[in-house]
């Protein structure tokens, strides 16, 4: 494998591991160590791909985000019924109980402050890419 596809594919298996992490444990009760171990990479692995704990969680987040993006996406692409019906599955979809979902509903909590500005522009962006679509949407049906 070329060595710029191992560096990509450790990066995409810190970051799948991290995830459900601090999705269930947080940021302050989710350490570095743990991640690289769930990971299979050395600590020093993790900090040659993110320059912290703080930049890592930040990136597991616009990862949640990206996630949630697509669900929205997806059920835009085929909405058939009311702004208000595919509003209230986007609202269905954040509330699963999955990881990234997990982490975005719940990034209010005190312990993971140190990311909040990033989930929050996360879903900011992700709703402002979301509304531009439906727009475009609406533009071809007339």
């Amino acid at each position: 494998m070329p060595k710029g596809n191992s560096k990509l594919e450790t990066r995409r298996r810190i970051l799948e591991s991290a995830l459900p992490m601090f999705a269930r444990a947080g940021f302050a009760d989710t350490s570095v160590k743990s991640v690289a171990r769930a990971a299979k990479v050395g600590h020093g692995t993790v900090f040659l791909h993110f320059l912290d704990k703080a930049q890592l969680y930040a990136e597991v987040i616009q990862l949640a985000g990206d996630r949630f993006l697509t669900r929205m996406c997806e059920r835009t692409s085929t909405a058939c019924g009311t702004l208000a019906e595919t509003l209230e599955g986007w609202v269905r979809d954040l509330a699963r109980r999955d990881d990234a979902s997990m982490l975005l509903g719940m990034a209010d909590r005190k312990d993971r402050r140190p990311a909040i500005s990033a989930a929050t522009q996360s879903v900011d962006t992700s709703f402002v890419h979301l509304w531009h679509s439906l727009l475009e949407i609406g533009e071809t049906q007339r």
